[in-house]
């Protein structure tokens, strides 16, 4: 998620313009501009989705192995396809 919020808004921790929280294991991401504010974070079913498909990958590849990470990049390249980011995001 840094990665792309990086490239997306061309900031980084260096300028102080993002900033990694050690407090919240969720991932999320607040947007800031003059007076306005939007928060985004994951909506509970896709991180429920992705949890799911990690631990079945866990069991079928038998843990951290060569065949469990090609599966899960293939996974990845599959949820970057699916989904659609102006569904997959709470707004605050």
């Amino acid at each position: 998620m840094n990665d792309g919020l990086r490239v997306s808004s061309s900031a980084g921790p260096g300028r102080g313009a993002v900033r990694i929280s050690e407090n919240n294991s969720r991932p999320a991401a607040t947007f800031v501009y003059k007076d306005q504010k939007i928060t985004l974070k994951i909506k509970d079913e896709i991180v429920a989705k992705i949890k799911s498909d990690i631990q079945s990958a866990l069991k079928q590849y038998g843990g951290l192995n060569p065949d469990y990470f090609a599966h899960i990049r293939k996974l990845s390249i599959k949820y970057w396809h699916d989904f659609d980011r102006r569904k997959i995001f709470d707004k605050n």
